[in-house]
């Protein structure tokens, strides 16, 4: 009792005069902002949504869209774009309009549709897409093809009536609807406006189509007709006296061959019709329909017609003779804003749906229902393929599991078209195994749309599943013009979520890992997730920034997990990104993002990026550790805090040392914090931990890049961060904490400022800065040196920090530091001397970084690229 009143008497003096002249403040750099956000406009200022469509003539060099690149104070604003390869035949190239910050001239280099996805140079996960339309005046092909869709050419077999059908390709340089279909040989067949070939006789003929462009030339398309198999030539006969038809009559005026057909009545004034062609029976069924010599109707009309796609006309005549009805007509749609009908009968349609057409004749009037269906240029899925694009490793992952509307599990997915009006025909097809083996079903809907629900089958695990939506005119896929999705689905139960409480429902299940599908914006004070099994965050943001905490809470981390073993033998967090606060400057009282204890299963941190937090991820006690290709920084304390110490092994019983860990990092980047950005600490300061070697193995492998900038005077700060990261506020508090903080930095600045450690320092404008990667806490205990393997790439060096001076006496204040530690701890006699491990980047040899301090880090393709291949370095 009588020594701890003395130790107390001897320090209070101590800490009243060093009380006095505490000046160190902790320092973080902050720089500027990547982008986070982009917004595309037209040349005429309106904002261009995914579905819109800019028009750009062939000829056009003038034309220009608007890229901002948000937020405005961002520094980078260059782009970078990639072309859609699958979206359309056209091509566009960007160039910057000189002296504009913002605007890019497209310049056409081939007609059709192209998509370009733009992204932020400095920030590759920031995108936007637009989609063009290079139009032109000339018209580049004209492709035939039946009522199934099937293209024709050459020679094309009739067997009777039929429909044929042109592609006009670009449909917007045909020149006012001019499209005409003839037959050069009228004896053998003849064909209508709207394409409908009667054979006539039996012979070879030709069809052709005729078509004027915008610039005057004239084009063709045309095709073999061969009738030697055709039957009848209608389907349908009117007759004004039907108890007259004999079957001789039928031979005469409907067969196409009567000396090679036979006639049979077979009721229901029907007749079959039957001809042998080259040894095959081919047989043809007419229906006779009796009206007056005076009745009239349709003749040739259509009951679907499509938006884009060429001219179509109504036909009227005389029923019995056949013959047109050209004048003393009148035609009208129930709604032209659906469709228009021209005084000689053309229909015009305007966009999707169904409308009346009346036609008025001799004060009689007849009516039919016409379907419109457009055809547009370009369509959007729900999700594109540029969507499929994120992250680090710019991929992205699927569960095989989502919730449905009651909160159960379901493996089907409802997708579909983008803003859709069920306003065209599209088919959907999806790709299977490589053994030919289904992975999904696809079911409509039934929701009046085109979407389709999508259920995952067992053989979908482990594989990728293609969704292809392609429009359909005609029956005809226009290849052209389709979209596609790939289903990257991982090969272990999960779940695919798309809010906190769909997280956090997946993690009570304990069996099944979480897989990130949107942002997830975390606003529960209550609540934290335990994990037992991983999770793939797709390049998505978790958002803790939004959290406001009552009077009284602390939420001292979000993810956590300890002890047991996680499903699937390790615990991964894939392509997570997470945030704790809208900038550095507030995240020092945010929470611990990740917390993890006691885990002897491998744990890996894969492609992350967690930033604005007070302390990214805690990792104490963890037997096997992996960091590969990482971003972490702009982190308050420390990006990452990991905790060791001798133990008993809870399992078997037996004794359990640090020395045994493993910790790799593999090619990562570590950005600003206010102390080293990897902290090594005892995980408590007591009796147990004093003089214990508590150095986990530690290998780094690729690179290192660390651009965490301390200028040289406020290096000391840094050293004080990671030793307060130990010593908690319950510990040590107020005037006292303050204290300690300034004698750490006066001992910190006497070890560092000595001429062997200038290689720590970069020169620039004037400054000398550091970049201080690890800190491996010594003092109370021991540290080994040898435990950390460093890759040459990795370009580090290791500073063992002496608090001894020559003499074996402690360096400045170190030896009232113990004597206050000790004190407030309860331990007294405690022994702060023992050498820290500092690691940092070699600036040795003139070496330059990449990065220079107050520069922001991009997230750059050239980055990502390394972070996922190992490929690249720093500039020598």
């Amino acid at each position: 009792m009588k020594k701890f009143l003395i130790a107390i008497i001897f320090v209070i003096p101590i800490v009243v005069v060093l009380a006095l002249s505490v000046t160190s403040t902790i320092i973080v750099m902050t720089t500027p902002v990547n982008p986070t956000g982009m917004e595309l406009r037209d040349s005429s200022n309106n904002v261009l949504e995914r579905d819109d469509i800019v028009k750009v003539d062939i000829r056009d060099t003038e034309e220009f869209i608007i890229v901002n690149i948000l937020p405005n104070m961002t520094p980078s604003k260059e782009i970078t774009y990639e072309r859609d390869e699958e979206a359309g035949d056209g091509v566009v190239e960007l160039e910057k309009v000189e002296g504009s910050t913002n605007r890019y001239r497209l310049l056409p280099q081939r007609m059709g549709v192209t998509k370009l996805i733009i992204r932020a140079k400095a920030n590759i996960n920031v995108y936007a897409t637009v989609t063009v339309q290079v139009t032109a005046d000339t018209i580049e092909r004209i492709t035939l093809y039946n009522g199934e869709g099937a293209t024709i050419e050459g020679v094309y077999e009739i067997t009777g009536k039929e429909r044929l059908y042109y592609d006009i390709y670009p449909i917007d340089a045909l020149s006012n609807n001019d499209a005409v279909w003839s037959s050069t040989f009228e004896d053998i067949a003849v064909v209508s406006k709207n394409g409908t070939v009667t054979p006539v006789s039996r012979g070879y003929g030709e069809i052709r189509v005729t078509a004027k462009d915008k610039d005057g030339n004239i084009h063709h398309a045309e095709i073999t007709i061969d009738t030697n198999s055709a039957v009848a030539n209608t389907d349908v006969v009117y007759v004004s006296d039907i108890t007259s038809i004999t079957l001789s009559w039928i031979k005469s005026n409907v067969a196409v061959a009567p000396d090679e057909t036979d006639v049979e009545y077979i009721g229901n004034d029907t007749y079959l019709l039957t001809s042998v062609v080259d040894g095959e029976q081919i047989t043809s069924e007419v229906r006779v329909i009796q009206c007056d010599e005076s009745d009239w109707g349709f003749t040739d009309s259509l009951e679907t017609i499509y938006t884009a796609n060429g001219p179509y006309y109504t036909t009227i005549g005389y029923l019995v003779s056949g013959e047109d009805i050209e004048s003393g007509i009148t035609y009208a749609s129930s709604d032209n804003s659906v469709m228009t009908v021209s005084a000689y009968g053309e229909l015009i349609p305007v966009k999707a749906g169904v409308v009346t057409l009346t036609v008025t004749f001799n004060g009689e009037y007849i009516r039919k229902e016409i379907t419109v269906r457009e055809r547009p240029v370009a369509f959007e899925l729900e999700m594109q393929s540029a969507d499929a694009k994120l992250g680090i490793q710019m991929t992205r992952k699927w569960g095989n599991y989502w919730f449905d509307e009651n909160g159960a599990l379901t493996s089907t997915f409802t997708f579909g078209i983008l803003n859709d009006r069920n306003a065209f025909d599209i088919a959907w097809t999806v790709s299977t195994g490589e053994n030919g083996e289904e992975l999904v079903t696809l079911a409509p809907t039934g929701d009046g749309t085109q979407s389709v629900d999508i259920t995952f089958l067992e053989a979908s695990r482990g594989q990728s599943v293609t969704l292809t939506a392609t429009l359909v005119v005609n029956k005809r896929p226009i290849a052209n013009v389709r979209r596609s999705f790939t289903f990257n689905i991982i090969d272990e139960d999960a779940v695919n979520v798309y809010n906190w409480e769909e997280m956090r429902s997946v993690a009570d299940m304990r069996d099944k890992h979480i897989v990130m599908q949107s942002d997830i914006f975390y606003n529960d004070t209550r609540l934290n997730i335990g994990l037992s099994a991983s999770i793939y965050g797709n390049g998505f943001v978790f958002d803790y920034s939004s959290c406001v905490l009552a009077a009284g809470q602390d939420v001292k981390f979000i993810f956590q997990a300890s002890g047991y073993a996680p499903i699937g033998g390790e615990l991964l967090f894939e392509d997570m990104s997470i945030t704790g606060a809208p900038s550095l400057e507030e995240a020092e009282s945010t929470a611990c993002m990740v917390q993890l204890r006691d885990i002897q299963t491998p744990v890996t941190f894969r492609y992350c990026q967690i930033y604005n937090t007070a302390r990214g991820i805690q990792a104490h006690g963890l037997h096997n550790l992996i960091v590969e290709g990482c971003i972490l920084g702009d982190n308050y304390n420390c990006s990452f805090e990991l905790g060791y110490e001798n133990i008993e092994d809870w399992i078997n019983g037996q004794p359990f040392y640090a020395t045994q860990c493993k910790v790799t990092f593999r090619n990562n980047v570590f950005k600003n914090t206010t102390g080293p950005s990897i902290q090594f600490i005892p995980r408590a300061i007591n009796e147990s931990n004093i003089n214990q070697v508590l150095t986990p193995q530690v290998v780094v492998e690729g690179f290192m890049d660390t651009y965490n900038w301390v200028e040289r005077d406020n290096l000391k700060s840094a050293f004080s961060a990671a030793f307060l990261t130990l010593v908690s506020e319950k510990h040590l508090s107020g005037e006292a904490r303050d204290l300690v903080t300034d004698m750490l930095s006066g001992v910190a600045d006497s070890v560092i400022n000595q001429p062997q450690n200038d290689s720590l320092f970069y020169k620039y404008n004037g400054k000398e800065y550091a970049s201080p990667c690890m800190f491996v806490m010594g003092i109370m205990c021991y540290i080994d040196e040898n435990a950390f393997t460093i890759s040459e790439e990795a370009k580090m060096q290791k500073l063992v920090m002496n608090f001894l001076d020559e003499n074996g006496k402690p360096i400045g204040d170190m030896e009232a530091v113990e004597s206050i530690v000790g004190l407030f701890l309860k331990l007294p006699g405690i022994t702060f001397t023992n050498p820290a491990l500092f690691i940092s980047s070699d600036y040795s040899n003139g070496r330059e970084p990449d990065i220079k301090p107050g520069d922001p880090v991009p997230n750059d393709q050239a980055l990502y690229d390394r972070l996922t291949s190992g490929s690249g370095g720093e500039t020598e």
